[in-house]
């Protein structure tokens, strides 16, 4: 075989090879490719039939399982980022403050409990764990946010009318009918 000609089987496996190791930094993804290109180049040089050349592509491996063997370990031990447990806590305790009336206190909870739910979404992402809790976190944060504000808004609304309002809007004016001040409604004529 021409050494400017790379084996179709071969061929294969390398672009499998990059896609596969498309997730990985690009340095060492350079690296991984052209390690293995070169041995698969120097492997398939030497077989002698298309056999040796699946036996040697059999031998070095799934191109899925090497890029997973070289992913980089997470740089982040786990346990060590946000709790979603502790966001969903904050979110109870925000609904429950906003329950009694003390939104002064449950409005900023409820902010820090959709930023905390949000920072502990993103984490969990980043390390492949759940984000269940994290999730579930930030959407009661905005429940407890946007219920208050809803029920405050209601609340002044259908307090507008006081009857101390009232007292003070004009009387209407209304003129007593008596016969004297009747109006004719014959035509004159």
């Amino acid at each position: 075989m021409r050494p400017d000609v790379r084996n179709p089987l071969v061929e294969d496996y390398l672009a499998r090879l990059r896609l596969a190791a498309a997730r990985l930094p690009r340095a060492q993804r350079d690296d991984l490719v052209a390690d293995l290109t070169a041995h698969l180049d120097a492997g398939a040089a030497e077989a002698g039939s298309e056999a040796e050349i699946r036996n040697l592509l059999d031998a070095v491996g799934d191109p899925d399982q090497i890029v997973a063997e070289a992913m980089p370990a997470p740089a982040v031990v786990a346990g060590s980022g946000p709790s979603g447990a502790l966001a969903l806590g904050l979110g109870v305790l925000a609904l429950v403050l906003a329950g009694v009336g003390l939104l002064i206190f449950s409005i900023p909870l409820a902010i820090a409990v959709i930023a905390l739910g949000w920072r502990a979404r993103q984490y969990a992402r980043s390390v492949a764990g759940s984000a269940v809790l994290a999730t579930s976190a930030f959407v009661l944060g905005v429940i407890a946010l946007v219920l208050p504000l809803l029920l405050w808004s209601v609340l002044s609304s259908a307090h507008s009318d006081t009857p101390e309002q009232q007292d003070q809007r004009p009387a209407e004016a209304t003129v007593p009918l008596t016969p004297e001040s009747s109006v004719s409604t014959t035509a004159p004529g």
